[in-house]
């Protein structure tokens, strides 16, 4: 599998919503990307094609998260800090660990970090991370709120607000696509610039959300420790000695870079084993005309969140979160894993 990154830069404000208008986030998750090429896949008719390349693992991505402008090289060429998600396995910080209960502040800034940089996850596991510094290369954006109003027939107009989130000039989000040939990347690429006119999140028609593509160098100490646990990953590990086995069990750990949930043969319990993890729910209404004759609601799914943490890493799979309609709605669920 080729590992690499495309950077997304958004031109007009984005919504990535919570449970509520008036709340957002600044990324978005993996099972999001995917709703919007299947539908962009529809409009072509290549969602079959789409399922298969995921299903099978020819095409997988991660959520995404931010990246900022290190630096300008010499002859102008821009260098880019990619950020990470916390992961969150306990670290022993040592030294710094007297530091912390000694000043309020740095506790703070632990509990602030929600992304690293991908320089400093290193340091952060060896509990050498000065949290200060780290938040002060994180000036990604800001969020600010719009009050906005809905045109109502026959009823006085309701105004309401929106939360959004306008990224800094150089600054952005960026996901990590593996994709098993060319044919399979170029099939991706024409999907995202096709969906970069319409743009990604909630408030679209507003026009928020645009983006343009770029494409981005993934360092190969990263790349190689990307991991695809359907990808051959057991099959290395079952082919490595009892002995051997244990140690890397003892020594590794996987960080979830996707919104992902372990499919039904997976054993969850062995999965979950000395594993630190979020749980999130995911819902929302199904954007379909021909699913039923009224809107109605996706199923709610819980996903363990990017950041959590595995002694075992498993594949995932493409879910179906359809609730009695006329044909099926998908919610992607496959994992991404950094060997950390």
């Amino acid at each position: 599998m080729n590992h690499s990154i495309i950077r997304f830069n958004f031109s007009t404000p984005v919504h990535f919503g919570k449970s509520k208008l008036e709340d957002g986030e600044m990324c978005f998750s993996a099972d999001i990307l995917f709703s919007a090429l299947f539908l962009e896949a529809m409009k072509e008719g290549k969602e079959k094609l789409l399922l298969e390349y995921v299903q099978e693992e020819k095409l997988l991505f991660t959520d995404a998260f931010p990246f900022s402008v290190k630096q300008e090289g010499s002859k102008g060429k821009k260098e880019y800090c990619y950020f990470l998600p916390k992961p969150m396995c306990p670290v022993e910080r040592g030294e710094e660990e007297g530091r912390e209960k000694e000043h309020s502040i740095l506790k703070k800034a632990y509990k602030k970090l929600k992304y690293l940089s991908m320089d400093s996850l290193s340091d952060y596991l060896k509990g050498r991370l000065d949290p200060l510094e780290e938040l002060k290369k994180q000036n990604f954006g800001s969020f600010f709120s719009q009050e906005m109003v809905r045109i109502l027939e026959d009823e006085d107009n309701l105004p309401y607000r929106v939360e959004q989130f306008q990224f800094a000039e150089d600054a952005g989000l960026y996901c990590i696509f593996s994709t098993e040939d060319e044919d399979v990347e170029d099939f991706l690429v024409d999907l995202l610039e096709s969906l970069s006119y319409i743009g990604i999140g909630g408030k679209r028609a507003s026009g928020k959300g645009k983006f343009s593509i770029t494409a981005g160098a993934l360092g190969e100490e990263i790349s190689e420790k990307i991991k695809l646990a359907g990808k051959g990953e057991e099959d290395s590990l079952a082919s490595d000695s009892a002995g051997s086995l244990v140690k890397k069990a003892k020594e590794s750990s996987y960080l979830l870079l996707s919104s992902a949930m372990a499919k039904a043969e997976e054993d969850l319990e062995s999965i979950l084993e000395d594993a630190s993890y979020l749980l999130q729910k995911r819902s929302g209404f199904i954007y379909s005309e021909s699913y039923a004759k009224e809107q109605r609601r996706k199923k709610d799914f819980f996903s363990f969140q990017a950041g959590s943490c595995f002694k075992k890493p498993f594949s995932g799979d493409i879910f179906d979160v359809s609730d009695g309609g006329n044909h099926p709605v998908y919610r992607y669920g496959k994992a991404v894993f950094m060997e950390i």
